[in-house]
């Protein structure tokens, strides 16, 4: 706890030698330890953001975070979740399978787009 590591390597070596948890567990971990710097750019959710690709809900759950930032991935996820249902993963069943990893994608996208903007 309280522990700063210079990268996912570090902390992966220290999670698999102290602690007692799963392969699948520690990649969580890991994951959500890291940073990305996400600055969400009104300029690119006029011109990056495919209106075809992303509902109406979902934009407009975009804009309203316009101008906030973000450390990590998973808290844009939520603060998207929290504004919209579109943006919600469904229950992981085979049903599900392709609606969860077009969601994924997308959000994987908006990590691309906004973590380039430095919100300058």
């Amino acid at each position: 706890k309280g522990q700063t590591f210079k990268n996912s390597i570090q902390l992966l070596s220290e999670l698999e030698k102290n602690t007692s948890l799963k392969a699948a567990e520690i990649e969580k971990i890991v994951k959500a330890a890291e940073i990305h710097v996400l600055y969400i750019d009104e300029s690119i959710l006029h011109t990056r953001i495919d209106t075809e690709w992303f509902s109406a809900a979902q934009t407009d759950a975009l804009r309203k975070l316009a101008g906030q930032s973000f450390l990590h991935d998973w808290q844009l996820r939520k603060a998207l979740e929290q504004i919209s249902p579109a943006w919600k993963f469904k229950e992981q069943t085979k049903e599900n399978e392709l609606y969860n990893k077009g969601l994924q994608k997308k959000l994987d996208y908006l990590i691309l787009i906004f973590q380039e903007s430095k919100g300058e």
